[in-house]
C-alpha cells in the first residue's frame, strides 16, 4: 500500500490527530488511520 495523503486534524478539545491514507492499486482498496498524537508529557506505558 501506497501512502496516498496525511493531514492533522483537532477535535472540540482541541488534541491532534494524525490522518493517513494509503491505497493499494492492485485490488483498489483504501484505508485511513487516525491516530491520537500524545501529549509531550505523557508517556506510554
Amino acid at each position: 500500500m501506497k501512502k496516498v495523503r496525511w493531514h492533522i486534524t483537532y477535535d472540540a478539545n482541541e488534541k491532534e490527530f494524525d490522518h493517513t491514507t494509503y491505497h493499494c492499486k492492485t485490488d483498489d482498496v483504501w484505508a485511513t488511520t487516525e491516530i491520537p498524537k500524545s501529549d509531550s508529557s505523557e508517556q506510554n506505558g
